[in-house]
């Protein structure tokens, strides 16, 4: 009689491939806008001369009016200081920071000047997006920013229902060392 050894049941069952471990999903890193921030002037607009552009086709009159609007609305900075949170304090230049949460709650802001007075409001669009809305009198400034590594790049419109159209213009941010 031929006696055949027989493996034990454990060997000789089908083995079942071991599971790959799951690859941690990566996360986009949250954006660090907190810090100070220098205007780049070459990749930045002069607003100036964007004024001058946007009131070139007007009479006499209105380019006169929308020139001195928009000089005193839309001011160059070249410096601006953001600390961000539950909201964010947003310094640009000189001036009064503006404290706003990022729920487009409308919070009393007055320009160092104290000539303007906006109602300041904050939206966070993307993680890397926030819209800062200034209502002022008469008008609206919207500043749209992006960050992106060590670049902020500020979208401002200021729209009027007196204007046929907005004026806009950029200004760049690079991360102070």
């Amino acid at each position: 009689m031929l006696i055949f050894p027989m493996a034990p049941p454990a060997l000789s069952a089908p083995q079942a491939k071991a599971k790959p471990k799951p690859t941690p999903v990566k996360t986009a890193a949250k954006p660090k806008w907190d810090g100070e921030w220098s205007l780049s002037v070459p990749d930045s607009d002069v607003i100036k001369d964007r004024i001058a552009a946007f009131t070139q086709t007007m009479n006499f009159f209105q380019r006169t009016l929308w020139k001195k609007k928009l000089t005193n609305a839309c001011l160059p900075y070249d410096h601006l200081s953001m600390l961000g949170g539950v909201g964010y304090s947003i310094t640009f230049g000189r001036e009064v920071p503006i404290n706003v949460d990022v729920n487009a709650t409308a919070v009393a802001w007055t320009r160092r000047d104290d000539e303007e007075k906006f109602q300041a409001s904050l939206k966070q669009e993307a993680p890397n997006a926030v819209s800062l809305v200034l209502q002022g009198d008469g008008y609206t400034l919207t500043e749209d920013m992006e960050i992106e590594g060590g670049t902020i790049t500020l979208k401002a419109t200021y729209s009027s229902p007196k204007l046929d159209q907005p004026f806009d213009y950029t200004q760049v941010y690079k991360r102070d060392e």
